[in-house]
């Protein structure tokens, strides 16, 4: 499956780096927010398979994680990491 055309997030190639430099920047101006008290990451892992579509492949839901399937860490883990640490 594809997103739709107009569901654009610009600056954020959908790669692990592109992933980590997204929570890196969303979860930074977050925390800025006063009104905020907490933060929850959607997927710790990334998923085998689409619970949607059944898609191996799946942009849309097999590589939220911010591990790989089997458990390695992602650019996206350190940046979450890096910015709670803050």
């Amino acid at each position: 499956m594809e997103l739709p055309a107009k569901t654009v997030i610009t600056a954020y190639p959908h790669t692990p780096e592109g992933q980590g430099a997204f929570y890196r920047d969303v979860l930074s101006r977050l925390i800025k927010t006063p009104y905020l008290l907490g933060a929850f990451i959607y997927n710790y892992r990334d998923s085998a398979q689409c619970y949607v579509c059944g898609q191996n492949d799946c942009p849309i839901e097999t590589r939220w994680g911010l591990t790989t399937i089997d458990g390695q860490e992602k650019p996206a883990y350190k940046a979450v990491q890096q910015t709670f640490k803050k």
